[in-house]
């Protein structure tokens, strides 16, 4: 998919022109993959074993001034992701990496976050019923957002949770619209042992998305007793699976932090303050539209707008949603001037799941956490269908490709490039030059030239794609 290859192009630009270490939470999550590497479980508290040969990740521990961030502190989020990378940290070991298997922890995340962008497709093809044109532009919007280029590129654990959550939406809206049998009910449910070994904001949209198909199946005509059976039948297969293979971590969070994604814990050990409470978060409208203008920057940390950027766009998208999902058609027409439907029950589904990542992301944000644009990642894969659809409802084919455009040009000129790591100064650091053994890029100009331009050829046959259509398929039923 052109999507798929133009992401996964300009991520690995990314990570490959990114100094070692210059996330400032990759020490943790590379401590983490390296303890279930040598079979032992983190604990917040506990620092790693670094073996001998990684010479960088030693540099960066050993010019930490906060012994604080020594630690596995991120060992508070389930195993899952860590479980899957643990044979890249053996092959490190073979291989004497000196980053200790940073480089790999880095390219599974982009693998990740590249099959998040392959259910992002799937899921706006169920929300319109195959609107082929649509389900591509809601992959690239997905594909080329800023921020996400910038965190899966690193090595965290985003792109496993943002892949758990387009699977789950993809498979909740599935039963949504083609009813919850025994076969989609089975979907739903391994996307949901993946969403509760993701992360504790995937397993909680899980949960959501199972209930709201629960609820569906009991609203369906029939006696009340054969209701409940159904309700309970979808209930059980959707979210007893994920609890039986992962429900003992977040016990083991509860038993030794407090809560299941110790929060507490974390916010008293960085010396956080409460910030109001959930509903005053939640109306801090500033907040909100600048986590909006964060999700634009290829940076995590900092704001880097676009050119020009205002809501205008987004307003655009949300009227056209809106007509789309009144009319219950898609702007576009299949060749036999058929439009598809989409499907309002889907949409729904969407929103409620939206406002319950909103709503963890102020939770965390009322306990004094941090307002990184990343934590929104899970709801990225509707709100990129709702602004497909929405793009598309107004201007079809045209408006779409153009914002793909637009956003991979965006992309484009924001790659690291000349990157002058004698200059470099981090606060960790005390903004002081990084340690000698950092100051190195893991690839040369040439293979960046490379990953660039195979991303322009690949965003211009998008455009293109989105412009004159793919092999088309006659509407699907609502």
């Amino acid at each position: 998919m052109a999507a798929v290859l133009a992401f996964v192009a300009l991520a690995a630009t990314f990570a490959f022109q990114t100094p070692p270490f210059l996330a400032p939470d990759e020490t943790a999550h590379l401590g983490y993959a390296r303890e279930i590497a040598d079979f032992h479980l983190p604990t917040i508290e506990g620092a790693p074993d670094i073996p001998d040969r990684a010479t960088q990740w030693q540099a960066e521990t050993d010019s930490r001034e906060d012994d604080r961030y020594r630690d596995v502190w991120v060992a508070n989020h389930p195993p899952l992701n860590y479980v899957a990378v643990a044979p890249l940290m053996w092959v490190a070991d073979v291989t004497g990496r000196p980053d200790g298997g940073l480089m790999f922890l880095r390219l599974a995340n982009i693998a990740f976050a590249a099959v998040g962008i392959v259910f992002t497709y799937l899921l706006a093809l169920e929300i319109t019923g195959g609107a082929r044109r649509v389900a591509l532009a809601a992959a690239a919007l997905a594909a080329f957002l800023p921020q996400g280029l910038g965190v899966y590129s690193a090595a965290l654990n985003d792109g496993l949770g943002f892949a758990a959550a387009a699977a789950v939406l993809w498979a909740g809206t599935r039963c949504v619209r083609r009813g919850a049998t025994a076969g989609n009910l089975v979907v739903l449910a391994a996307a949901g042992v993946v969403a509760w070994g993701a992360r504790a904001s995937t397993m909680l949209l899980s949960v959501a998305v199972v209930a709201f198909v629960a609820v569906l199946a009991m609203l369906r005509r029939g006696a009340p007793l054969a209701r409940l059976r159904r309700g309970a039948i979808v209930g059980l297969v959707g979210i007893v699976p994920g609890a039986a293979a992962f429900g003992w971590y977040y016990a083991r969070n509860i038993a030794l932090y407090g809560d299941i994604g110790a929060s507490s814990l974390l916010l008293e050990r960085f010396r956080r303050t409460q910030q109001g409470s959930l509903l005053e978060v939640m109306t801090w409208g500033h907040r909100w539209v600048d986590l909006y203008h964060k999700l634009l920057s290829p940076s995590p940390l900092f704001s880097v707008k676009p050119p020009a950027v205002n809501n205008a766009l987004t307003i655009l998208a949300v009227v056209g949603l809106i007509i789309a999902v009144v009319l219950g058609r898609t702007g576009d027409r299949a060749r036999r001037r058929v439009r598809w439907r989409v499907s309002r029950l889907g949409v729904l589904l969407g929103v409620l799941s939206t406002l319950l990542v909103a709503t963890t992301v102020a939770q965390h944000m009322s306990g004094g956490g941090s307002a990184y644009a990343r934590y929104l990642f899970p709801a990225v894969p509707m709100l990129a269908t709702f602004a497909a659809v929405g793009l598309d409802r107004l201007v079809p084919r045209l408006l779409p490709a153009a914002v793909v455009g637009a956003m991979g040009w965006w992309a484009w000129i924001n790659v690291p490039t000349s990157v002058d790591l004698d200059a470099l100064r981090r606060p960790r650091d005390g903004n002081r030059g990084m340690p000698d053994a950092l100051r190195m890029l893991p690839s040369s100009a040439w293979s960046r030239n490379v990953l660039i331009g195979t991303a322009v050829v690949a965003t211009a046959g998008l455009a293109i794609i989105i412009l004159t259509g793919l092999v088309e398929r006659r509407p699907r039923r609502a």
